[in-house]
């Protein structure tokens, strides 16, 4: 029950804390400690260390196994008729890294990937002046994801909680340790998607014409089980360290769930014509016109939407009897679509515009812009059922049976496993992901402007400025924010909490709760997946190319760009984080992986044909290549590692920066960040880290050496060596992020090291 060595400046980068109060100099009865706190650290897949800081090494493999199969055939029907036929087979095998005797080790799970692709198509000459080109193709997938078996909360003698998945549990504990991480969430996903597109190219003296059109099916049937299996975690807020509320079973959140499955299909449809039309000897104009209707996922049973509306009007479903007020599903009378959760939108255009201007007429200064409107559509496995009555994601915020028993004072018990039918039952405190119902299409705009000039034979200097502007991105808010209430002591629907606001009553203090507890109860988090996010992104590339000559190739560019972007909901990344409603712009910062300066160069050389016998065996045709990349960090935020404004249920809030500057004066791995620029905010407050702190830049260079050996006049072999960060030179990734983390502002990750790869090659 010592925690003063845990506690001390020597375990946590500097700073001494102190255990709260009722606890007395560091020290807690061992009598008060949770008993499956005691089963986990005594259980024998959990590592033991001598370290007084409580630190464990230890090593990690990963290993993949990839089989890539291709095969194409063509045929010439006659002079005017082709066919193509294209197979293509990858298979990836990527084993979990647990070594079935450190728990630690369970990081990584078994990632199974499969992916079959199959075309055809056929070129047909109408005339000298007209092609017709079709093309249909299949793509299908087979994603598994396995989690390594390890122990489960009941195994280790915790009281009436549901295991989904036998032998296996999450948990963190900041400043401390972590169970299970990627890819270690069951579950499965099955694409199939069809493709079929006729393309027809036309000539007309000046002009070059072409149109086309294009259909695509595309079905995706999966499952998550991120939810099913119990996820714990201690924040540290009970006793100001992690592994002492660990100790405890103080868990801030316990969070579990039914599987998160979609069914989900859409169609898509575009039609395109443009025009390449010679206007004068020295300007080529290429105009362009796409018709891209917006017609969005839908779904096969599970489609389901929330109004505030309804809710203050107490609309409630006839579908699920049991369903709070607010919600809506196919076969409602409000139910706004038919198992979609958006509506079509069939007006969408999108026009491009290209110009070429010869400045000299003699081809060795051009200039170039364009422009085009793009249309984007979000990840379909955003249309899966996150809420109510299929995915019932709770969380339990400061559980009254903390580890031990969790669900202790949940009204009936332990929800888990649930059962699906018209009179299902809803839980209170359910995690839900809702679209805005007139969501409008994402589209970006992008341009740029080009000078080209060439130098003597064989030099070539460029510069671009390349821009886009993204309007109408996909946003995530929180529609069911908890308001935090100043004061020590507040009454609440009946219920007294000391203080008003802490993360135990997160729930109680939410929008809807406070407006009608009968129905809100049932409701946590309701992320609204909306429209409006906006990026901007303004660039600057200057390239110098040398083609070949004497055997030597160079070419080296230089980009400096800027990219500024709200939060986004692309790719999932925020389907259970939605903004505080009214602090879009209070995040917006530069994108995920801005980088403003990257320097490339490459130079490929092949050794001279030799004339002797021995030295054009040994010596000819070699390609020696030499690939250099130079690049500033990305950009980040420090949080805090609580839930400081108490406003969303999430532990994700920034921190406060105290000091101008964050870095440390001699900044390495072993400190990039000053624990010192950074405090923890009050409860109640928002931190004000900037979201502009830049991480480590990054140096590679990658050598490749390949020959081809000719057998005959149809038959070669190929050999190719290549070195990938061939110095082995180390490139840092960010620093540890969490303020609250004895690790934090350290570098404990880096890139790639040297990696080397042979391959043999026959040709035939």
């Amino acid at each position: 029950g010592d925690f003063s060595t845990i506690a001390s400046p020597a375990c946590n980068a500097g700073k001494v804390i102190a255990l709260r109060a009722p606890f007395v100099n560091n020290r807690i009865d061992p009598s008060q400690f949770s008993k499956v706190a005691l089963n986990l650290v005594h259980h024998q897949l959990f590592p033991a260390t001598n370290d007084p800081c409580g630190e464990v090494r230890f090593g990690s493999r990963l290993q993949t196994n990839e089989l890539i199969s291709t095969g194409r055939m063509d045929y010439q029907l006659n002079t005017k008729h082709s066919l193509f036929g294209r197979y293509f087979d990858a298979h990836r095998d990527q084993p979990a890294d647990y070594d079935g005797e450190n728990v630690l080790t369970s990081a990584n799970g078994h990632l199974v990937q499969n992916v079959h692709s199959f075309a055809l198509g056929e070129t047909y000459l109408i005339s000298p002046t007209a092609v017709s080109s079709f093309h249909g193709s299949v793509n299908w997938s087979y994603l598994p994801k396995f989690a390594p078996k390890t122990f489960d909360l009941t195994s280790l003698g915790a009281k009436d909680v549901y295991e989904g998945v036998p032998d296996m549990t999450v948990m963190t504990v900041n400043t401390g340790f972590s169970l299970l991480g990627t890819n270690t969430n069951p579950g499965h996903q099955n694409t199939t998607s069809y493709h079929l597109s006729e393309d027809l190219t036309i000539e007309r003296g000046r002009h070059q014409l072409g149109l086309g059109v294009s259909w695509i099916h595309q079905m995706l049937n999966g499952s998550v089980g991120s939810s099913v299996f119990p996820a714990t975690t201690f924040d540290g807020h009970f006793t100001g360290l992690g592994l002492s509320d660990f100790m405890l079973g103080k868990a801030s959140s316990f969070v579990q769930g039914s599987p998160v499955m979609s069914n989900t299909r859409q169609n898509s449809i575009g039609l395109y014509i443009q025009d390449t039309w010679k206007a004068a000897s020295r300007l080529t104009v290429s105009p362009g016109l796409r018709w891209e209707p917006h017609t969005l996922p839908y779904h096969l049973g599970r489609p389901m939407h929330f109004e505030k509306e309804w809710f203050d009007k107490g609309i409630k479903s006839t579908v699920f009897k049991n369903a709070p007020a607010g919600l809506q599903y196919t076969g409602d009378a409000l139910y706004p679509g038919f198992n979609t959760d958006v509506e079509n939108s069939w007006l969408k255009f999108a026009p491009r515009l290209g110009l070429a201007w010869d400045v000299s007429g003699n081809g060795r200064t051009t200039i170039r812009t364009a422009y085009g409107l793009f249309y984007d559509m979000p990840p379909m496995f955003h249309w899966a059922g996150n809420g109510g009555p299929w995915a019932n994601q709770i969380t339990r915020n400061d559980p009254a049976g903390g580890l031990d028993e969790p669900w202790l004072g949940y009204p009936g018990g332990n929800p888990f496993p649930a059962a699906l039918n018209s009179n299902a039952v809803f839980p209170q405190s359910v995690f839900y992901i809702n679209f805005k119902w007139h969501l409008k299409m994402a589209y970006v705009h992008q341009w740029n402007v080009s000078l080209q000039r060439q130098v003597g034979t064989d030099w070539m200097l460029s510069a671009n400025y390349i821009g886009n502007s993204t309007i109408h991105g996909q946003s995530a808010t929180e529609t069911n924010p908890s308001i935090f209430i100043p004061g020590a002591s507040c009454v609440l629907n009946g219920q007294t909490f000391s203080p008003c606001s802490a993360t135990g009553n997160t729930n109680q203090r939410r929008v809807l709760n406070l407006a009608n507890p009968a129905e809100g109860q049932y409701f946590a988090n309701i992320t609204t997946l909306g429209d409006e996010s906006t990026a901007s992104y303004n660039g600057m590339l200057l390239t110098v190319q040398r083609r070949r000559s004497k055997g030597v190739t160079v070419q080296a560019n230089y980009t400096w760009s800027h990219c500024i972007a709200d939060p986004f909901a692309a790719g999932g990344s925020q389907t259970s984080t939605g903004v505080f409603p009214g602090r879009r712009l209070n995040e917006r910062a530069g994108c995920p992986g801005d980088t403003r300066h990257s320097i490339n160069g490459s130079v490929v050389y092949e050794t001279p044909q030799f004339s002797g016998r021995l030295m054009r065996l040994l010596a000819s045709a070699w390609q020696v290549s030499g690939i250099a990349r130079i690049q500033s960090g990305t950009y980040f935020s420090v949080t805090s590692g609580f839930n400081t404004s108490l406003g969303t249920g999430f532990g994700i809030d920034r921190a406060n920066q105290v000091l101008a500057d964050p870095y440390l004066p001699n900044k390495g791995v072993n400190g990039w960040l000053n624990p010192a620029a950074f405090a923890r905010p009050a409860d109640g407050v928002w931190g004000n880290a900037s979201l502009n702190i830049q991480g480590p830049g990054f140096i590679t260079l990658n050598m490749g050496l390949t020959r081809k050996f000719r057998m005959s006049e149809r038959q070669s072999v190929e050999f190719r060596a290549e070195a990938f960060n061939m110095p082995n030179h180390l490139n840092p990734n960010n620093p540890v992020l969490a303020l609250n983390s004895r690790d934090f502002g350290k570098i404990l990750s880096a890139g790639d090291p040297r990696i080397m790869q042979f391959a043999l090659k026959y040709l035939f």
